[in-house]
């Protein structure tokens, strides 16, 4: 039970409109895996054990390196060579006594059938690599165990809470695993350390969030951050068991979008992504970001043909969405996968 000492301790969250004692308690019952001691699972461990998680489970394979200490604010200097997931126990449970902290060095996505923690409450997926990503989507999906997804590359990040109550999973919002050579590592192409910090400290609000009142934001629904402009940007996901689509919404491959092109002599292509991102790398046609949808709405001609789309086929499709009920004189198609998925060459 929450007793004096703990409210004390959380005296701060206690006086916070809804979050009582029987709050504190859930946090105090729960008990979180985290898989991935790097930028993300730095201050996700951290915010948690502060928070008074009452158990956390540590999990990863790599070592500290000097590179590493930038964004992984866990570990100093003295720490290189050792273990992330033993070095990151040892440092909370210094500062946090009051929880149970254990580590598993172990590569999620080489073993993703090895036995688990009894008792998880949630995972908190803070990998850096799509296989881990889809092997802890099915394990969660059999074990039938809420992942707080997140992820980041260079100066954004995106976060989502999976298999909770909206009844989405990883392979909803990522149905198919980027191949295109414009998405590499955060060590082929850097990344900011404080988005980072960002992310990891919006993914412990929203498990914070979740496990105390069974509400957030980001079931459902894939936020992301874009620090360039200091904004967020969010759309729904759809289940792909009710994902349809009618003869007026089309999901097109890049080839069946070349011959949607070549079809509809008054085409339109739309990239709905930020006008940075369409500067780096498109695919032609014009750039109307899809936060700014109510102000070029208007812009198709009536009865012309649309094709939209955007990095991952996730913004595209909810832009086609609200197009399609907006303008029913069009005829609209939007890039499934996006362009990460599409762009091989």
């Amino acid at each position: 039970m929450v007793d004096e000492t703990d409210k004390n301790q959380f005296s701060r969250h206690l006086r916070l409109p809804g979050f009582g004692e029987e709050q504190q308690q859930f946090l105090k019952d729960a008990h979180v895996l985290v898989i991935g001691l790097g930028g993300l699972g730095n201050p996700v461990a951290c915010y948690l054990a502060a928070a008074g998680i009452g158990k956390l489970t540590l999990m990863d394979f790599d070592r500290v390196e000097i590179h590493n200490i930038h964004r992984q604010f866990l570990f100093g200097v003295e720490d290189c060579g050792k273990f992330k997931a033993e070095a990151a126990a040892v440092q909370l449970r210094k500062q946090y006594p009051f929880v149970t902290v254990e580590f598993i060095l172990n590569r999620f996505e080489e073993n993703p059938s090895s036995e688990l923690p009894a008792g998880i409450t949630l995972i908190a997926d803070c990998t850096d690599n799509t296989t881990a990503r889809y092997a802890i989507d099915d394990r969660a999906a059999e074990l039938h165990i809420p992942v707080m997804f997140g992820a980041v590359h260079r100066t954004e990040g995106h976060i989502s809470l999976f298999h909770a109550k909206a009844g989405t999973r990883y392979s909803d919002a990522y149905p198919t695993p980027p191949t295109s050579p414009l998405v590499g590592s955060c060590e082929e192409e850097g990344v900011l350390g404080p988005v980072a910090g960002i992310i990891g400290s919006m993914m412990a609000t929203c498990i914070i969030q979740h496990i105390t009142t069974g509400i957030t934001h980001a079931d459902g629904r894939l936020i992301r951050f874009d620090a360039n402009g200091l904004e967020t940007f969010s759309v729904q996901i759809e289940p792909q068991s009710k994902k349809s689509y009618d003869n007026s919404l089309l999901a097109v491959d890049l080839t069946e979008a070349r011959a949607f092109i070549l079809k509809n002599a008054s085409h339109q292509i739309i990239d709905v992504r930020e006008a940075f991102e369409h500067e780096e790398n498109n695919l032609g046609g014009i750039c109307r970001p899809a936060g700014n949808i109510y102000e070029w709405l208007s812009e198709p001609d009536q009865g012309s043909s649309v094709l939209l789309y955007c990095n991952h086929g996730i913004q595209s499709y909810a832009v086609a969405r609200l197009l399609a009920q907006k303008r029913p004189d069009l005829h609209i198609a939007h890039l499934k996968g996006g362009i990460y998925c599409e762009v091989t060459s």
